[in-house]
């Protein structure tokens, strides 16, 4: 007799590649500005998950890397932002595990401190609140495309 156990806990979820959304608001939690002269924010990520291939591990990486074809696995090596000045940044082909949580952090870089926005756990095809942003996790092929008019030229 064969006897055949599975446990779900155990299995990896696979990678699956998505597009975040982050909307920050106006003001941090002491309700002081992001930046002097009433600045808005800097804004960066950084994404922690399972090792696909260990489970006993985790797995950090930051966006916007420091350099082309490196990657950027702890905050405080941020030195540039995604998008500068903004309350709203998208992040694009971010690998991320497909049917677990995974943790995210918002961060306002600064030159000489980084400011966390907020940290929380989300999962694909949510919304989540992040502190003092609100995240969107979209499949990169589940963001639906504009359909566009177009004229036909009569003859």
């Amino acid at each position: 007799m064969l006897l055949v156990s599975f446990v779900a806990s155990s299995v990896l979820a696979g990678p699956t590649t998505v597009t975040i959304k982050v909307d920050v608001l106006q003001r941090d939690a002491k309700g002081k500005y992001w930046d002097i002269r009433r600045g808005s924010p800097d804004i960066a990520i950084c994404v922690t998950y399972p090792d696909f291939e260990r489970s006993d591990t985790k797995y950090t990486q930051c966006w916007p890397h420091r350099k082309a074809g490196t990657i950027t696995t702890r905050m405080e090596k941020l030195r540039k932002p995604q998008c500068r000045n903004s309350y709203r940044c998208t992040f694009k082909k971010i690998v991320v595990p497909d049917n677990v949580k995974f943790e995210v952090m918002v961060v306002d870089i600064d030159r000489f401190r980084h400011d966390m926005i907020g940290s929380g756990f989300c999962k694909v095809n949510k919304r989540c609140k992040i502190g003092r942003a609100q995240i969107e996790v979209r499949k990169a092929g589940a963001i639906k495309p504009r359909k566009v008019k177009t004229r036909t030229k009569s003859k």
